[in-house]
């Protein structure tokens, strides 16, 4: 027989920060995310940080998106937060489902903004948001070339 629910376990500390993932017992039923849901974590990246790093401190700050894309799906009061001033290389391709009483934000922490940028080889978005909702993007500087060469310039403030 299959287990009627299983918990997903996050590669990062704090288990209660994971929302378990069930299975239902009727097969015309959508099963629910096969990733873990991270909720209520803020995320530092800074180019000085390293991936080995949590990113749950400015102390202990990611360097690049990489972990960020990796854990994908993240619930409500996540926030991922860019040191300002700093640029990063690539795109953000995630999940950000908060709520009205607990958004989800993107945005810059410390002295000025962060830019995020696409160089060679050319993302095919800066920032893309998959099946979300109640996220706030405030204080970055989003820059992209499309491969027809035009370039494309934000700055949310």
């Amino acid at each position: 027989p299959m287990p009627t629910s299983a918990a997903i376990v996050s590669p990062f500390p704090s288990p209660s920060s994971v929302i378990a993932a069930s299975r239902s017992p009727s097969p015309s039923m959508p099963l629910a995310s096969p990733f873990p849901i991270i909720t209520s974590r803020t995320y530092y990246i800074s180019s000085t940080g390293s991936d080995f790093n949590t990113g749950t401190s400015p102390e202990q700050a990611w360097r690049t998106v990489n972990p960020v894309n990796a854990i994908n799906n993240f619930g409500p009061g996540t926030q991922i937060l860019f040191r300002g001033g700093d640029t990063f290389i690539g795109g953000l391709n995630i999940t950000m489902t908060g709520t009205p009483g607990s958004v989800c934000t993107i945005s810059s922490y410390g002295s000025g903004q962060a830019t995020l940028n696409d160089v060679p080889p050319y993302t095919s978005s800066i920032l893309r948001l998959i099946n979300s909702e109640y996220v706030t993007i405030k204080h970055l500087n989003l820059f992209m070339i499309q491969l027809s060469m035009a370039i494309f310039m934000f700055y949310l403030n």
